[in-house]
């Protein structure tokens, strides 16, 4: 080969040598350069389709994976580890079915989030809004503060039977939950009454309602059930609830919109997305600074952290990826692309794998082999009680005993709300002026094709039945001039409708 190759570039030692490390070396490097991404990285597996629309999915780490499928689908459903469907359960119900009485007929809810018991067993699940007779004033994601809104309901699901057990009334706009890891507690954010429910798990009993602040949202609790962290997203501010007395303290202007949070697994480390200003912050909760906020992309919304700690694992929104930062210095370690609008996200630990719920329909499953397996876990320290340990809170005092959960007081003088956060727009609030229509139909197989059709362009509507059929309609604006801009801003035809 070297002769053939001779007599038509004249070779020596030198030339050789540098075809030699042409023709093997750099192969070769290149093809251990993609064997090292391979084996310590990102990497996609599947992506599950179907008649899903998850704005969040949880795993109970025993193998099922819950994905909530919204008002969308109506549906929560459950998967294996191979990926295959077990169940698709309906989120209708008939309260006489669980003793409730007033409601007449049957009602469904629209499944948002969820959260397991400690040992898997059982799963609690939000509703955003109930449908059906009694429910007529739902609440929205860009309503104002006012328990005057519907009050929602929760699902308990047993695992093993996959099936609803026990519904329990939560607040007005129910999302994120979190159980605590002694099984004592369930906490549920209610994002348009702005309060935190708190649950006895146990016995599924309401405890206590604690006012928070506009839009509450993720809830994260340490690991030896002591305290709860919940993000206040309209407030701009975190809430820490001591779960022996329910006093409150607050750490202010952690920045615009602080969408989720999570807490290492010693208890040592906050990490709390800000979903306007696309960073994610890193607090030492025991030095009490700021160890660093970092920008990772457009609309960090949900989190996960590896389970010994090492990376944090955020999906962005408008970005349609995945971003994993190594904790130590958060640097972004890697990033994938996803399918449209991921939301949701969680982790299988036994795996190696993230699940990623992607709003506009899949779930897709990456494998991550730079994962550590089975980590063993630091003990969690003993958080000191004194009144000075988080100064950067301010305190609320905690409730006189005996007192009732609605006997809260209420603030004496209106509250300036803040500008509502970019949430996704389900439905239009009740005080809406205007709404903008983008179809009208006698036939309501065509309004719900049309509906299904401009759902998967990424435009949700609702369905308003009229004198001459149905209509669906889009967003909610307070002026006829926001809502013509928006209108403009969509790419659909349609007109805007001055709501009576």
């Amino acid at each position: 080969m070297l002769f053939a190759f001779n007599s038509i570039i004249p070779l020596n030692r030198f030339s050789i040598i540098l075809f030699l490390y042409g023709f093997l070396i750099i192969p070769c490097t290149d093809v251990f350069s993609q064997a090292a991404k391979a084996d310590t990285g990102l990497v996609h597996q599947k992506t599950i389709t179907g008649a899903i629309r998850p704005k969040s999915v949880v795993h109970n780490n025993k193998g099922l994976f819950f994905a909530q499928n919204m008002m969308y689908r109506h549906s929560i459903t459950v998967y294996k580890r191979d990926f295959s469907l077990v169940k698709t359960i309906s989120d209708e119900i008939s309260f006489k079915d669980f003793g409730k009485k007033g409601f007449q007929g049957k009602h469904q809810g629209s499944p948002v989030e969820a959260a397991f018991s400690p040992d898997g067993r059982f799963a609690w699940v939000s509703n955003y809004q109930m449908f059906g007779e009694g429910f007529d004033n739902p609440g929205s994601d860009n309503c104002k503060r006012s328990s005057a809104f519907d009050k929602s309901y929760l699902y308990k699901i047993d695992t093993d039977q996959l099936r609803i057990t026990t519904i329990l009334q939560a607040g007005c706009v129910p999302k994120h939950l979190a159980c605590s890891p002694d099984g004592r507690f369930l906490l549920v954010s209610n994002w348009c009454s702005g309060d935190l429910s708190i649950f006895d798990a146990r016995v599924d009993t309401l405890l206590r309602s604690l006012a928070l602040g506009n839009y509450p949202r993720g809830v994260a609790i340490d690991s030896k059930s002591r305290f709860a962290y919940i993000a206040v997203m309209g407030a701009y501010k975190i809430a820490r609830v001591d779960l022996q007395n329910f006093s409150i303290r607050f750490m202010e202007k952690v920045g615009r919109t602080p969408r989720h949070i999570c807490l290492s697994p010693d208890d040592r480390f906050l990490y709390v997305s800000l979903n306007a200003e696309g960073k994610v912050l890193k607090y030492d909760l025991k030095t009490l600074k700021l160890i660093k906020a970092k920008s990772i992309g457009t609309t960090p919304r949900s989190m996960v952290l590896s389970a010994d700690g090492s990376f944090l694992y955020v999906v962005n929104y408008k970005d349609n990826q995945m971003s994993k930062l190594r904790t130590s210095d958060m640097a972004v370690v890697q990033r994938v692309k996803t399918n449209n609008k991921p939301i949701g996200i969680t982790l299988d630990s036994e795996e190696n794998t993230l699940w990623v719920a992607c709003y506009t329909g899949s779930i897709m499953i990456f494998k991550d082999h730079g994962m550590k397996s089975q980590p063993l876990l630091a003990e969690a320290p003993e958080l000191p009680l004194q009144q000075g340990y988080f100064p950067f809170f301010y305190a609320q005092p905690p409730f006189r005993l005996g007192e009732e959960w609605n006997t809260i007081p209420t603030q004496s003088k209106e509250e300036k709300l803040p500008e509502p956060p970019p949430e996704i727009q389900e439905t239009p609030p009740v005080q809406a002026a205007y709404c903008i229509i983008l179809g009208s139909f006698q036939d309501e197989a065509n309004a719900d094709k049309a509906k299904k059709d401009l759902a998967d362009k990424g435009v949700e509507t609702r369905i308003l039945v009229h004198e001459r059929g149905k209509r669906l309609a889009y967003g909610a604006f307070s002026d006829r001039e926001s809502a013509e801009s928006a209108l403009s801003g969509l790419g659909q035809s349609g007109w805007v409708l001055k709501l009576e």
